[in-house]
Formats: structure tokens, sequence, C-alpha cells
């Protein structure tokens, strides 16, 4: 979903406060509104958890080859604590929810580093 990465990027350093706990646990709120304005169905509920279940269970398609990965594919991390927006085409670059600032600005890659630990996380193109 190109548009949802073109998205993301626009929305980088947009308020999330109106989302759950004020912002500060608003990543996959954020990236179900960012798909939402991208016409693509929303992502089951606000939970990371809840998120992946439904992209495996055919809403996502995974991307097992992290080079195969697109602008506007999701990643969650590694131990679902955390998702956000693929940024570019091999996924090196990722945007998504700062609990710290409430605002969808965070740039990291995969691995959601250092805020997380457990590796790359898993990506999928959202059906």
């Amino acid at each position: 979903v190109a548009d949802a990465a073109t998205l993301a990027a626009a929305n980088g350093g947009v308020s999330s406060a109106t989302g759950p706990e004020g912002g500060r646990l608003a990543c996959a709120w954020m990236v179900n509104n960012i798909l939402d304005a991208a016409g693509v169905a929303k992502v089951d509920a606000n939970s990371v958890a809840s998120m992946e279940r439904e992209l495996q269970a055919g809403r996502g398609t995974s991307v097992s080859d992290q080079s195969q990965a697109r602008a506007g594919d999701v990643v969650v991390q590694s131990g679902q604590g955390h998702v956000g927006i693929c940024q570019n085409d091999g996924c090196t670059k990722v945007i998504s929810n700062s609990s710290g600032s409430a605002r969808f600005n965070w740039v990291s890659d995969t691995s959601f580093a250092p805020s997380y630990r457990g590796g790359p996380g898993r990506i999928y193109r959202v059906n």
C-alpha cells in the first residue's frame, strides 16, 4: 500500500494525543488511521497483537525476505509490542508512533531499536 507510506511520511510529527492513553499507546491506532486514509480497511483493533492475528488470518501476506518489502508494508515488532509502516522499498526505514512524545514521528529500522529488543520485526503486505 504505497499510499500508506506517503501518508505516513506526511503524517510524520502529527499528534497522536487523541489516541489510546493520550497517544502514549497509539502505534496500532495510528497505523490503522493511516491505512484508512489510504483507502485500506483498518486491520482489527488498536492492539498490536490483534492486528497481527488479523494479518496472519488473511488480511496480510507475510514478507519473509526484507529485500522484497515495499513502502507501505506494515512491520510488527518481534514481541508484538509495537507496529509501524515501511517508508521505502527494502524497509530500511520505518515510521511509527513515539510513545514519549505522542507523535507519529519515530523513524527506526524494522527492529525498532533501541527501544525494543528481539531482532527484526515481521513484515506484512496488507491485503
